[in-house]
């Protein structure tokens, strides 16, 4: 199996972790988009809380260069400590949300 079967392995377990412990309400619900050929998962957000509007991605990765962008990460545990529990390396994990200055600091890739 390459590295880019395993990213994908992980991401999609991961993500479909996130989509069954997230529990939908009547007003409120979670959506895993998942686009094969671009390598792209979001698992979206869309409802409401009381007179709160709640849309957008919750997590959002893209796989590209052979590493694991993490464009958004909504979550209390951090998205990247999971995937490094699922075998990802360090050096395969890109901070995407953060500026390129700060991702030096992280000891996770730069891009």
């Amino acid at each position: 199996m390459d590295r880019l079967d395993i990213q994908q392995n992980a991401v999609r377990e991961l993500m479909q972790e996130w989509l069954d412990w997230v529990r939908p309400r009547r007003s409120y619900g979670v959506e895993l988009i998942i686009d094969e050929a671009k390598h792209r998962f979001i698992l979206m957000s869309d409802g409401w809380m009381g007179h709160t509007r709640l849309y957008g991605p919750l997590i959002d990765i893209a796989l590209r260069d052979g590493k694991i962008w993490i464009h958004e990460d909504n979550t209390e545990e951090g998205i990247p400590d999971t995937l490094l529990s699922k075998g990802i390396l360090a050096e395969e994990i890109v901070l995407g949300w953060q500026p390129e200055y700060k991702r030096e600091l992280t000891g996770f890739a730069v891009a």
